[in-house]
């Protein structure tokens, strides 16, 4: 008879790191990590590209 207990704690010994790895793949792909990835990148580069005297910056607009 095969083992199936010992096996497994075989596979999951070897590949233990797949786990992370695949969970850091899934929240790369999330819409969620997308959007706060965009809106970091939309705040800094209006934080460092927009003259501060003249503009001003509103979050978590919507323009009609």
């Amino acid at each position: 008879m095969i083992d199936f207990g010992a096996l497994f704690s075989q596979l999951i010994s070897s590949f233990w790191w797949m786990i992370p790895l695949f969970a850091l793949a899934a929240l790369f792909k999330s819409p969620w990590f997308k959007g706060f990835i965009g809106e970091v990148v939309v705040n800094m580069a209006a934080r460092l590209f927009l003259n501060k005297n003249d503009d001003h910056l509103i979050k978590n607009a919507t323009i009609l």
